[in-house]
C-alpha cells in the first residue's frame, strides 16, 4: 500500500468510528429500528417464530411487514448478549464493517494489479460521508443488513463474469435469496448485473450472458421452493407480506410519504451531492481549461452506477419513499464515482509534499483516537427521546414483563412509546380493555371515573402517570 494510501485509509477509519460508532454507544433511536430490536429480542427469547414474528401482544402479535430474516439473524446477538440496549448496535455496526468489506473486494475486483488497488478508502470515505448512509446504520434500519447481502451477491457475480467461473454464481445466487428474505423485491437488483456488464464491457459472447442470466435467476428461486418444501409456514409469511406490504404500498393504498415519484431522485442527488459536485469540477476543468483530466475506468465506473440505479430507480413505482430506501443503492453509486475519480484524485495527492504527509499521518491518527475517545465517551448518554426513555425505564422496573397496559386511544398511536416499552419491558397498551395498570400522559386530567377504579402511583415520571387499579 502506498504512504498516500495509508494516510487516507487511517482518515477514513476515523470518520467510520466517529460517524458510527458515538451515536450507537448512546441510548435512543429511531422508531424502526427500536421495532426491528423489539421483534428480534422477542425472538431470542422464545416469543414468535421465525415465519411468524412477535412484536407486541396488542399491535402485530403476528408480524409480517417485512420478511424476517434480519430479525433471526440480529436474534442471535440478542442470546449471545442479553436483553440490554447494545445487541442491535452491535448488530448494526458489524453490518457496517461487512459492507464496508464488500465495497472492498468489488473495488480490488476491478482494479486488479493497477496503482489504485490500495485506494479503496476513496469509495469508503464517500459511503460513509452520506448523510443517509451514517443516519441508517446508527439505527439499525432493515436496508444496512440488505446492503451486506447485496454489495456481496454484486461482487460474487462479477467475479464469476471476470474469471468466467460459474461456480460463483451460487453464492451471488444465495445472497440475492437473502437479499430477498431481509427486504423484498428491493433485494433482487443484483441480479441485472450480468446484463449490464455485458452490454458495457461486450467482453462476453451473447450465449454466455444467457446462460449466466438463466443460472443466476435459477439459484435463488430453486433455494426459495426448496425453503418452502421444508418450511411450509415460510410461505405463509411470505404470502401475508406481499398482500399486507408489498401490494397496498404499490397501489399506493399503504402509508403515502410523498406526492411526486421523482421525490426519491431528488433525495438521491442531494445524498451524494458531494461526489457529485467533485466529479463536476475535474469535467468542466477539462472541457474549459488546458488540463485534461483523465478517467481510467470508465466502463467500470458506468457499470456501478447503473447497479446502483438498478437499486433506486425503481422506487418511482410507489408513493411510499423514504430516504434510506436508498442505502443499499449507495455503495454501488460511490464505487462508480469513486472509479471516475480515483486518477484525478491520485494525481493531486502525489503533488503533496513529504513532510506535509507526514503531518497529515499525525493527525490521521489524532483523529482515530479522538474518535475513539468519543465514543467511549457516548457510553450512557442519550441520543434522543431522553424524557420518553427515562420513563420508560421507570415503568418497565415497576410493571412486569407480558403485562398489558391500558391507555387512551392517543398512546396507542405513539408508536415510538409502543416500541420502547416493547424493546425494554415487553410490554404492550391497549385503550379497549380494562387492565391492572392504566397509563396517561402528564397533561391528562384524571376523571372522577378512573379515580373510583384506581389511583395515581408516585414514580417520578417526567412525562406520563401511572395508574393502578385499587384492590
Amino acid at each position: 500500500m502506498k504512504s498516500a494510501d495509508k494516510i487516507f485509509s487511517l482518515f477514513t477509519l476515523a470518520v467510520f468510528i466517529g460517524l458510527l460508532l458515538p451515536v450507537l454507544l448512546k441510548d435512543g433511536m429511531f422508531l424502526d429500528g427500536v421495532t426491528y430490536s423489539c421483534i428480534s429480542k422477542n425472538l431470542a427469547n422464545n416469543i414468535g417464530e421465525l415465519w411468524k414474528p412477535h412484536y407486541t401482544k396488542t399491535l402485530y402479535p403476528a408480524f409480517y411487514e417485512h420478511p424476517p430474516l434480519v430479525f433471526g439473524i440480529q436474534s442471535l446477538f440478542f442470546r449471545l448478549m442479553g436483553n440490554g440496549i447494545y445487541p442491535e448496535r452491535i448488530y448494526s455496526f458489524f453490518t457496517a464493517i461487512f459492507v464496508l468489506i464488500g465495497i472492498i473486494l468489488n473495488w480490488k475486483l476491478f482494479t486488479n494489479n493497477s496503482k489504485f488497488q490500495t485506494s479503496y478508502w476513496l469509495p469508503i470515505l464517500l459511503w460513509i460521508l452520506t448523510p443517509v448512509v451514517f443516519w441508517s446504520f446508527g439505527n439499525n434500519m432493515l436496508e444496512n443488513t440488505l446492503s451486506v447481502f447485496t454489495v456481496f451477491s454484486v461482487y460474487f457475480i462479477c467475479k464469476a463474469l471476470i474469471q468466467v467461473k460459474v461456480l460463483w454464481l451460487i453464492p451471488g445466487g444465495v445472497l440475492v435469496l437473502l437479499s430477498f428474505l431481509s427486504k423484498g423485491f428491493v433485494g433482487l437488483f443484483p441480479l441485472v448485473s450480468i446484463i449490464f456488464y455485458s452490454l458495457i464491457f461486450r467482453n462476453i459472447k451473447i450465449n454466455r450472458t444467457i446462460l449466466y442470466t438463466l443460472l443466476i435467476l435459477l439459484v435463488p428461486i430453486g433455494l426459495l421452493f426448496i425453503l418452502i418444501f421444508l418450511f411450509p409456514e415460510s410461505k405463509n409469511n411470505i404470502t401475508h407480506y406481499f398482500n399486507r406490504q408489498l401490494i397496498p404500498s404499490l397501489r399506493n393504498e399503504n402509508e403515502i410519504t410523498t406526492d411526486y415519484r421523482i421525490g426519491i431522485i431528488l433525495k438521491l442527488i442531494t445524498e451524494l451531492l458531494f461526489p457529485l459536485i467533485i466529479l463536476g469540477i475535474y469535467l468542466i476543468r477539462s472541457r474549459f481549461t488546458k488540463y485534461r483530466t483523465i478517467f481510467s475506468y470508465n466502463k467500470a465506473a458506468i457499470f456501478f452506477i447503473c447497479i446502483g440505479l438498478s437499486a433506486s430507480i425503481p422506487i418511482i413505482i410507489t408513493l411510499k419513499q423514504r430516504g434510506y430506501y436508498l442505502v443499499p443503492s449507495i455503495p454501488f453509486f460511490v464505487i462508480g464515482l469513486s472509479l471516475f475519480l480515483c486518477d484525478p484524485i491520485n494525481n493531486l495527492i502525489e503533488k503533496i509534499p513529504s513532510q506535509i504527509k507526514l503531518w497529515l499521518k499525525r493527525l490521521a491518527i489524532i483523529l482515530v483516537l479522538f474518535s475513539l475517545l468519543l465514543s467511549l465517551l457516548s457510553i450512557g448518554k442519550i441520543n434522543r427521546d431522553k424524557e420518553k426513555l427515562h420513563d420508560i425505564y421507570i415503568l418497565t422496573r415497576k410493571i412486569p414483563p407480558g403485562t398489558i397496559i391500558g391507555t387512551i386511544k392517543e398512546n396507542c398511536s405513539d408508536w415510538g412509546l409502543i416500541a420502547y416499552l416493547g424493546r425494554m419491558g415487553y410490554l404492550s397498551l391497549d385503550s379497549d380493555n380494562k387492565h391492572e395498570y392504566f397509563l396517561l400522559n402528564k397533561e391528562n386530567i384524571i376523571d372522577s371515573t378512573l379515580l373510583k377504579q384506581y389511583q395515581e402511583v408516585s414514580l417520578g415520571l417526567l412525562k406520563f402517570k401511572l395508574l393502578q387499579r385499587i384492590n
